[in-house]
């Protein structure tokens, strides 16, 4: 059934869950979860109970308020000796446990405060309630001792526990056992769904037998789940059902419990397999669903609109078995906390809650806190039995001091009471309304429907195209379905339809005033009973509203809040109406208008102002290019006042007849009929577009284009839109102008968007001036041609409207070049369109171009429009395919000749695939290649799955990041699809195999492959293969009605292009995949299967012949393999990987003139990192209830949770994702910061990356990345872990036995953090404090310039991390400091040397000296320096206080150095400490200047550097060789001795006018007379090139 949007403003609306700390979880569990249909966790306010793993029925039962871990040795309650079937926890009496087994006997227990060790493990009763096998149980909602319970036998036996006796039983009438119960809120009435998809309810007291039930109320026979839903306040006891169709869908349904013959709504909840189980707050009509995996929907109840509206959803981060509701008297209404639940997995139980956002927090938010049940029983259960019914009690969370958001003024951020209200003053339709028909909800309607035309003799009746508009309250007439404005229009506020007496076909539809009727003629009377009742139920729902209201214009502000304009109402006419109807069969049939394949659903949205259409001839429009205006002014424009209201686009002559009569527009377009809305642009725009149509088809695709698709990228066409538009529809062409560009686009945004225009292809879009041949006489004739949606249209200039031609592209059976006689000779200009009716459409282009492009665009399109299985198999009957009169080779045949891979045979390891990784420079390539070691390249990498085992073998040439696809490949099929249960090795070419990857395994390779390539020595060499030409996917789709459509060529496509509804062939060329959505048709499946097998044997569409090894695979929706998800972009976790090599920025940009460098500045440049306690950090650094900080490592591909107690402890060798989640302005926000370590793995750095990408897209709220490296960690980021950052050597696994040095250092107390160096006394340094750690000792020396805050540091990190260790100050002259200075081998006097004072500490400067942006520019670099920031491509500047340090990079650039040695020199004379300048080189530092930096690192990722001797030169030493300006020509000819700064290019500049005579033989101005080229050769002779 249809389901409208809902109108009312739900209290739930931007609700939030959040899961709460780990130490707010407990630990140590061992739940029974082993049974998807049993309950697995329940509870109350004191205690909640979980099933126990181990023998018998035992029960976990603990305190509400427990955390932390959980003893081994936990008391239990032994309820039964059997396992468990069932238990419930009761709300009214919290110390009340019921329980059941598979046995007859239902117990019930009192365990006081949850506290099992106290009881005495007796129950306080015992019932016989069924003759074997108890199924479920469920406590009155009232009563404090009727318990309702289910079992075998098919009954319902509702017990009196105080008489432990059963006190009534109900009959279900079937074999089918109930599978579920629920009471309603007064605990009047009962409802049981059963397996045989039947829903009863019961009045138990009035009688045994249902009082109301529908068979069916789910498709699926897996069962259903109910609760009640009525809202507080509210008679009546609406129910919802949650259950699955027919294509396994979840759906939640809505059911009024008076009449149950149709569901008031249904909704699909999502697609997943597993039950959810409802819970209901009926306090704010909020229905939270949940079941086993991660996600808690919650969707807002509206019984009187009969909708069930998703409001949200959250995911939590982990999976969970099952969750659990709390009462909601314990939610915090402080924080304004909606619901809290209990989430269970084997060994946890962790609180999530639901949260509403509210400004104010202060006042007490009754309409979010309305109904609280007290938990107090109302009635005893005599009382109840004896006809007693008693609402239940409710209690007020609100404390006397605290005032009601009602009692605020609205400029005070309060609510009205009765506005806020409104939903609890409307009541469900009454039944006597509603005797057999569903009127809840207005509805879309359209079909054939003939009109009366009266006559002078006789009357007539006319087809007409009939559309009723539910939005707009009209009923409309076209002349036909292609028309774009109605005949007719009809407004049905108030008015009145009737039957035609003594014609079943007829009924007449009479305005409100009297002045205007249609009588109207269906083909039978149950549609026409169809119509009256969808024209009558919009029609009285327009009596809520004010008689002024227009539909299209602005809705009445007082219009109902809980449904806007259309709550169905009781009404005195509409019952009249409905008693001349004869019974209603029917309703909602195939002509409703639930939705479009063309048009989108239509919007609310109220868009107007003033545009330029056609009509009278008017002055020069304003705002309208200058090539368009001679256009607009010859065209005949004048301005109109134009309306966008619910799909209709109206134009009015003035504004004032706008708002005066909303309802008679000069001219309308129906939005649903426009084929397309398209920006009209210029000739050179046009000129552009034709050429890009060339390019679209190119088989270019990289990462780039890639990305540009998944971020839907606005089409280039549209930002060259000038300030004019097309409206194109079937019957007619209307231009519109815009007064500006920005109005122009805004309009134009709208349209597309509700038209649902796909302009994206330019070859959609082409346009231009062709000449058609007129005959004889008229010859060539200039004419317009255009492709709008899936038509050509010929028409006779750029600004006509007027169509000549219109061709539908399926009919367009060929589009060739042909030559033309032009200017004298023959010319290829000509495009001959061949239609299927065999009539020809003679055109000639400008140029040759543009005849190939009309010709190849035609070409492509009309493989989009047409049905492709004629061109695909042209000799095929399609009904002879469906009735297997075609002959096809079997299933079982191409399974044994391997041709058909089967996921589940090869999961099972009955088939192996062999997947082929190519990189072709602009991205990796998976295809699936020929099971032969003949096929390996050393290339190339190549993963054989067969299914247990997975193995990976890597080419020698094969790059790094190939490799890592193919280990990310590996890893995700083993853990995606086989449950992380297979083994994977990795072979490496022409290396032993690692010692995790035993022989019989790679033996086992090389036979599956037919042997080994070191046995008969087969050439991997690529150049010995043939070269792998990448075939880019096109993809067919089977429609419902069974033709194949063309729907993707070129370009790697999203996986978007995917429906559910239809079923797709993926012609890969050497491979064919068959894509099955999940509500497509038996009809589509078969046959798209068959047609794979065919098109398998035969060429694709472009005439290629395929490999004889080409294979086929099946793909259901929801179950893809890994292998097909690479064919596209926008899977989940199936992010491209870029190959493209990164350019390296250009060292010199443009010529430019070269500014004075000013010292002065970089003297006063700051010096480490600046504690400005006045800056608000961006983000909340102190860790609360609302600020919750989560980290994780990567460890292969995936993350693993850091214990909280290891929070700040990292390894250079490891990355990690670390979450920061917190509250602003009452919304979720996060942070995502992905930590790299400076030794970790470059598949570790981007999985890090990607792990934080993919979180990005599971959280709710917005969220930001930040990349931290090690030794560059903000101030902001230490802060999280309160300054306790510890960052030790080596991975995870890395033993940690030997002696360790820690180094602590900060130039604040706010960038304070401890790193692991050496240990050995070249990493000691007087600035900062080291800790060695050595044994169960911890030795602390603290350097002559260390401040305090550095110490203190040191001992948090100690009692942080290493509690256990014992601390000792390495002093002077005492036996620690011996033992300090031994371990890291220093000299003995060392430990004697008395403590100095080295005075205040200088604080390191780092300068870039860089020549990029082409000039030499000097820049600080910011704090924290660390010896990254040393690069390689730079010169650096480096400040130390006494000694200035100039650092050559390896990549550096002449002028950058012999810039930074001026800067340096006049630095160091302006200082005031006068230090001195050294220079240095890359990988040849000196530890001098190596211990200014906080832990320099001699190793790389583990592995040592390859560094060669220090090197220490004087700055005026270095200084003067860079500005010697002459050599002797001895010098010259050693070119590999000289000073870098000597261009090897023009060695001959070097020398000295004399000896340059004498080397060459003439004078330097004979030399410039000489022609260049001959100067190269004079070079050589005397040896200086």
């Amino acid at each position: 059934m249809e389901q409208r949007e809902s109108k009312s403003k739900s209290v739930g609306r931007n609700a939030f869950g959040k899961e709460w700390q780990r130490t707010s979880s407990l630990r140590g569990l061992n739940v029974e979860v082993s049974k998807a249909n049993e309950r697995f966790i329940d509870c109350n306010e004191k205690m909640f109970a979980v099933p126990w793993k181990g023998g018998g029925g035992s029960l976990g039962i603990l305190p509400i308020d427990k955390t932390g871990p959980l003893p081994k040795d936990a008391p239990l309650l032994q309820a039964h000796s059997i396992p468990l079937t069932t238990f419930h926890l009761s709300q009214i009496v919290p110390d009340l446990i019921a329980t059941a087994a598979r046995e007859s006997t239902v117990k019930l227990w009192s365990v006081k405060d949850g506290d099992v060790a106290a009881h005495d493990g007796k129950p306080i009763a015992e019932i016989n309630a069924h003759p074997k096998r108890v199924e479920s149980l469920c406590f009155h909602p009232t009563s404090a001792s009727i318990i309702a319970s289910t079992g075998d036998d098919t009954k319902i036996n509702l017990l009196n526990v105080e008489k432990a006796t059963s006190a009534i039983q109900l009959e279900v009438g079937t074999k089918d056992r109930v599978t579920c119960t629920a009471w309603s809120s007064d605990g009047k009435l009962l409802c049981a769904g059963n397996r045989d998809k039947t829903l009863r309810v019961y009045d138990p007291r009035a009688s045994t037998d249902p009082i109301a039930s529908t068979p069916n109320a789910h498709e699926s026979a897996k069962g259903f789940t109910v609760t009640f839903a009525p809202r507080h306040g509210i008679e009546g006891q609406p129910i919802v059902s949650i259950g699955f169709n027919s294509r396994s869908d979840r759906v939640a349904a809505l059911w009024d419990s008076r009449s149950m013959e149709k569901p008031l709504c249904k909704t699909v909840v999502d697609h997943q397999p597993g039950w959810l189980t409802p819970f209901y707050d009926d306090g704010t009509g909020v229905l939270f669903l949940a079941g086993k995996g991660r996600t808690i929907y919650y969707h807002e109840v509206n019984p009187a609109a009969g909708s069930i509206q998703l409001i949200d959803k959250f995911v939590a981060n982990d999976e969970f078995s099952a969750i659990s509701l709390l009462p909601k008297r314990m939610v915090d209404f402080r924080k304004c906390e909606l619901a809290r639940f209990l989430r269970v997995t084997p060994s946890t139980v962790q609180p999530v809650s639901i949260y509403v956002p509210r400004k104010n927090k202060h006042v007490f938010h009754d309409d979010v806190y309305n109904g609280v049940r007290s938990g107090e029983p109302s009635t005893t259960a005599e009382e109840w039995l004896n006809g007693k019914d008693e609402q239940y009690k409710v209690v007020s969370l609100r404390p006397p001091n605290m005032k009601s958001v009602y009692e605020l003024s609205q400029e005070e951020g309060g609510k009205d009471r009765a506005t806020a209200t409104a939903i609890d003053k409307v009541d469900a339709p009454a039944v006597s309304d509603m005797p057999t028909l569903a009127l809840s909800t207005p509805r879309d309607k359209r079909g054939e429907l003939q009109q009366k035309r009266p006559g002078w003799l006789y009357d007539s009746f006319e087809k007409r195209d009939a559309r009723l508009s539910a939005a707009r309250r009209t009923l409309e007439l076209f002349l036909d379905e292609n028309a774009s404005k109605p005949m007719e229009t009809l407004y049905l506020r108030g008015a009145s339809a009737n039957a035609v007496v003594d014609i079943e076909t007829d009924f007449s539809v009479t305005s409100s005033d009297g002045a205007s009727t249609m009588t109207l003629r269906a083909e039978d009377s149950e549609q026409r009973d169809s119509w009256l009742i969808a024209v009558l139920s919009i029609a009285t729902a327009e009596q809520a509203q004010s008689p002024n209201a227009s539909p299209y214009g602005t809705p009445n502000p007082k219009a109902d809040a809980l449904s806007g304009p259309f709550s169905p109402r009781g009404s005195g006419k509409l019952s009249l109406a409905l008693d001349k109807l004869t019974t209603v069969k029917g309703v909602g049939g195939n002509d409703d208008m639930s939705s479009s394949s063309h048009h989108r659903m239509a919007t609310a949205r109220r868009l107007e102002g003033e545009l330029l259409v056609t009509g009278a001839p008017a002055a020069t429009p304003r705002g309208i290019k200058q090539s368009l205006t001679s256009w607009f002014v010859s065209s005949g424009y004048h301005a109109q006042w134009a309306v966008l209201r619910y799909g209709v686009l109206c134009f009015y002559e003035s504004e004032a007849l706008a708002k005066s009569a909303p309802d008679s527009p000069v001219d309308s377009v129906h939005l649903d009929r426009v084929n397309v809305v398209r920006a009209l642009i210029s000739e050179e725009e046009e000129k552009s577009l034709q050429s890009q149509s060339t390019k679209s088809n190119d088989n270019d695709d990289d990462e780039e284009k890639d990305m540009e698709f998944l971020e839907q990228a606005t089409p280039q066409v549209q930002a060259a839109a000038t300030n004019a538009f097309r409206i194109v529809t079937p019957d007619r062409i209307l231009d519109v102008g815009a007064p500006d560009a920005e109005s122009c686009n805004r309009w134009l945004h709208q349209l597309q968007r509700e038209v649902g225009c796909d302009d994206e292809d330019p070859r959609r879009q082409m346009q231009g001036i062709v000449y058609e041949y007129g005959g004889f006489f008229d010859g060539w004739q200039p004419r317009y041609l255009a492709v709008y949606d899936n038509e050509l249209i010929l028409l006779r200039t750029r600004a006509s409207t007027h169509i000549l031609k219109r061709i539908a592209l399926p009919n367009v059976a060929n589009a060739d070049v042909v030559e033309e006689y032009v200017d004298g000779k023959d010319t290829p200009v000509g495009v001959r369109i061949s239609l299927t009716s065999g009539a020809t459409l003679r055109l000639r282009a400008d140029t040759p171009e543009a005849a190939v492009r009309w010709s190849e665009s035609l070409s492509y399109l009309r493989k989009y429009a047409s049905d492709v299985l004629v061109q695909l198999l042209p000799d095929i009957d399609i009904d002879d395919l469906d009735k297997g009169e075609v002959e096809v080779e079997s299933d079982s045949d191409l399974t044994e000749k391997g041709l058909l891979h089967e996921h589940s045979l090869i999961k099972k390891g009955d088939q192996s695939l062999f997947i082929q990784l190519y990189n072709d420079r602009k991205r990796l390539r998976l295809f699936e290649a020929v099971q032969s070691h003949k096929t390996l390249r050393s290339d190339c990498v190549f993963v054989l799955d067969t299914g247990k085992v997975l193995w990976q073998w890597n080419g020698k040439q094969s790059a790094r990041v190939l490799r890592a696809k193919g280990m990310d490949l590996m890893n995700r099929i083993n853990k995606k699809e086989r449950g992380g249960a297979a083994k994977v090795y990795w072979l490496d070419e022409g290396k032993p195999l690692e010692q995790d990857v035993p022989q019989h395994a790679a033996d086992k390779f090389w036979k599956l492959l037919g042997g080994n390539i070191a046995d008969d020595g087969s050439d991997t060499d690529p150049e010995k293969h043939p070269s792998i030409n990448v075939v880019h996917p096109s993809i067919y789709a089977v429609d419902a009605d069974g033709a194949l459509r063309f729907v993707h060529e070129g370009q790697t496509p999203h996986c978007d292009v995917l429906e559910t509804t239809k079923a797709y062939i993926v012609d890969c060329h050497i491979e064919l995949y068959v894509w099955v959505g999940k509500a497509c048709s038996q009809k589509q499946r078969v046959r798209a299967w068959l047609i794979a097998k065919l098109m398998r044997v035969r060429r694709d569409l472009d005439g290629r012949e395929r490999p004889p090894r080409t294979t086929l695979m099946r793909q259901i929706e929801g179950g893809e393999t890994m292998l097909f998800k690479e064919r596209f972009v926008g899977f989940p976790g199936m992010l491209p990987i870029q190959t493209k090599p990164m350019m390296a920025p250009s060292k010199i940009a443009t010529k430019k003139e070269q500014p004075k460098i000013d010292v002065s500045k970089l003297l006063n440049s700051p010096a480490g990192c600046v504690d400005n306690e006045d800056d608000d950090a961006p983000f909340p650094t102190q860790l609360s209830d609302d600020v919750t900080l989560k980290v994780w490592r990567v460890n292969d591909f995936d993350r693993i949770p850091l214990e909280e107690e290891n929070y700040g402890r990292f390894r250079s060798g490891e990355s990690y994702v670390v979450l920061l989640t917190f509250l602003k302005k009452n919304k979720e926000c996060h942070v995502i910061f992905f930590y790299q370590g400076r030794d970790s793995s470059i598949s570790d750095k981007g999985t890090s990356a990607y792990l934080t990408r993919f979180m990005e897209a599971e959280l709710k709220g917005p969220s930001v990345q930040i990349r931290v490296e090690q030794g560059k960690e903000p101030m902001d980021f230490l802060a999280l872990f309160n300054q306790k950052l510890l960052i030790e050597l080596g991975a995870f696994d890395i033993d940690r036995s030997e002696a360790r040095l820690l180094y602590t250092r900060g130039s604040c107390a706010k960038s304070v953090r401890t790193v692991e160096v050496k240990p050995n006394c070249e990493s000691l340094s007087d600035d900062g404090v080291f800790t060695l750690l050595k044994g169960d000792e911890a030795l602390v020396w603290s350097g002559g310039r260390c401040y305090d805050f550095e110490n203190e540091s040191a001992k948090t990190i100690l009692a942080q991390f290493y509690p256990n260790h014992k601390i000792d100050f390495a002093t002077p002259k005492s036996k620690a400091a011996h033992t300090f200075f031994d371990a890291l081998d220093a000299p003995p006097e060392a430990a004697d040397m008395p403590a100095e004072d080295l005075g205040e500490r200088y604080e390191l400067r780092l300068f870039e000296v860089t020549s990029a942006s082409g000039v030499v520019t000097v820049d600080p670099v910011p704090a924290p320096l660390c010896q990254d920031d040393v690069g390689l491509r730079n010169v650096y500047i480096i400040d130390g206080g006494e000694n200035v340090w100039i650092h050559f990079g390896l990549k550096s650039l002449h002028i950058e150095k012999h810039a930074a040695l001026h800067v340096s020199k006049a630095f160091c004379e302006q200082t005031k400490l006068k230090p001195k300048a050294w220079v240095t080189e890359h990988d040849h530092e000196p530890l001098e200047m190596r211990q200014l930096f906080h832990g320099w690192s001699l190793t790389r990722r583990g592995k040592p550097l390859q560094l060669g001797p220090p090197i220490q030169h004087k700055l005026e030493e270095v200084l003067n060789d860079y500005e010697r300006e002459t050599y002797s020509y001895g010098e010259l000819l050693d070119a590999e001795n000289l000073p870098e700064s000597v261009d090897r290019t023009n060695l001959q500049n070097y020398l000295t006018d004399d000896e340059f005579a004498e080397v060459f033989g003439m004078t330097r101005e004979e030399w410039d007379r000489v022609p260049k080229w001959r100067h190269p050769d004079m070079k050589k002779k005397v040896g200086l090139y």
